[in-house]
């Protein structure tokens, strides 16, 4: 995927020998696979994410990642910089609950995705400032 504004792009990187990709999908903010395991023949949706820190355009962002998971009826592993925080304590000092939260949370739900937890660390952002703004804005998920 190219580069948008200021991010680096995304790029999808797969052993042939045990996994064949039966298609792609590309959008503004995400690409995905679908795919079959060789040795075991599971068919799965693989997609990387990169949410702009820019809330205008959610609407299209979580449209843009139900039409990916209405695309195949496999299991999805879905993961990347979301650039949204989930809960109030995914962020350093917490923040109120808004309704950006509220609408991931109801993307989680639609689509049963269970998140796999961060191991040694609270958060996967920070600004690097002497009092600095840590956030967990990247993440994996899976239906």
């Amino acid at each position: 995927m190219p580069s948008l504004r200021f991010s680096g792009g995304m790029l999808v990187v797969w052993n042939k020998q045990t996994v064949d990709v039966l298609d792609t999908r590309m959008g503004v903010f995400s690409i995905s696979i679908s795919c079959r395991l060789v040795d075991e023949n599971f068919l799965s949706l693989h997609t990387g994410v990169y949410g702009l820190n820019d809330k205008g355009i959610l609407v299209a962002f979580w449209a843009e990642l139900d039409a990916t998971r209405a695309w195949v009826n496999y299991p999805w592993c879905i993961g990347g910089d979301f650039n949204l925080i989930r809960y109030t304590h995914e962020k350093m000092g917490g923040t109120q609950m808004t309704r950006f939260m509220n609408e991931f949370a109801d993307f989680e739900r639609r689509h049963e995705l269970v998140e796999y937890p961060l191991e040694g660390a609270h958060f996967t952002r920070s600004d690097n400032r002497r009092y600095p703004v840590m956030t967990k804005i990247d993440r994996l998920r899976d239906s």
